[in-house]
Order: structure tokens, then sequence, then C-alpha cells
């Protein structure tokens, strides 16, 4: 039987569930970092991870995607999650507005970080689903900075890269069992 739902819900409904990756960050501009406009602290924290993954002590992102509680009204429920040690780092509640033309979508979500997660911030952002649905980028707010988040789903599992003015981060999320 075809699915005959638009892209970006064929999109989204194939990644319902609980999904997991070891987190591989790299400071691909050490000036640019330290010219930016983030805070002292969110700069220390940037290259602590980036040291961390340079010795393979690489963090775990993890993702749960709802599409079958409300998809059906163009929503996509969507946690991310940071973790290292066991100590969540990060986290993002999200909610994924489908728009009707099947393609775009925008996101607006509320991120927290360690160790105040209570401590919510509200974004917003959008995004696009390839015509084959396999493929979506998203265009995300992160400390002030636009994060260009590029998905691609391979026989491997949904390969995600992140990039900012100054950093990289790539990984490949598998369905958790």
């Amino acid at each position: 039987m075809t699915n005959t739902l638009p892209p970006h819900h064929r999109y989204f409904q194939a990644k319902q569930g609980r999904w997991w990756s070891p987190f591989q960050l790299e400071i691909t501009d050490p000036e640019g970092l330290r010219t930016s406009s983030l805070r002292w602290k969110e700069k220390q924290t940037l290259r602590l991870l980036d040291s961390f993954c340079r010795q393979n002590r690489l963090p775990t992102f993890s993702t749960l995607m709802d599409y079958t509680s409300r998809g059906q009204h163009n929503e996509v429920f969507h946690i991310t999650q940071l973790s290292f040690g066991g100590i969540t780092l990060f986290r993002s509640l999200e909610t994924i507005h489908l728009k009707e033309d099947g393609y775009t979508f925008d996101v607006s979500g509320k991120q927290g970080y360690f160790p105040f997660l209570w401590w919510r911030s509200p974004w917003k952002g959008h995004g696009f689903v390839d015509k084959e649905d396999d493929a979506a980028t998203y265009f995300l707010p992160w400390q002030g900075l636009e994060l260009v988040q590029h998905t691609q789903m391979t026989p491997e599992g949904l390969v995600i890269r992140q990039e900012t003015p100054f950093s990289k981060a790539a990984l490949c999320l598998r369905p958790r069992s």
C-alpha cells in the first residue's frame, strides 16, 4: 500500500520512537569562538566538550520522536537530550508544526542547561524536508547564533551534521532497543 502522506509527515513518522548516538563535536574556528557573542561559560563548555571528544570520551545524544499522538494534527512532539557520564547537560522539549505545503515546518521549544534544566528558555526555528522524504534541513537558534542541522536517513541510521560559525558536530542516530 502506498503512503499518501505529504513528505514531511512521512519523514517524521519514520523517526517515531527513541534514538541515540555518541556525539562528536569539533571546534573548527577557535578564533571565531573566542570572538563570538557567547558568554565565557558557554565558550568554556564548548571547549570542554571538544576536548572530551578529542580524547574519545563522547557524550550521548538521545531523542524521543512522537509523531503518533499528534501527527494527524500536523504536530510532532520531540525531546532532545545531551548527556555525559549519566548527567544530562542539555535538554530541549520541542513541538514541530508541519505546514500545509507538505515540506516545510516550524519548530518551537524550550531548552535548559545543566545544572538548571528546569529553567528553560523558549526558542523558535524552522526547516524543510526534501522531496524524497529522507533528509531535512533545520535552522535553529542556539545561544544567539544560528545552528544549521542537516539530517539524512541511511542504512546505518539517521546521520546528523550540525554547524555553527565556529564548530561542527556529527552523529548517527540509531533506534534505541
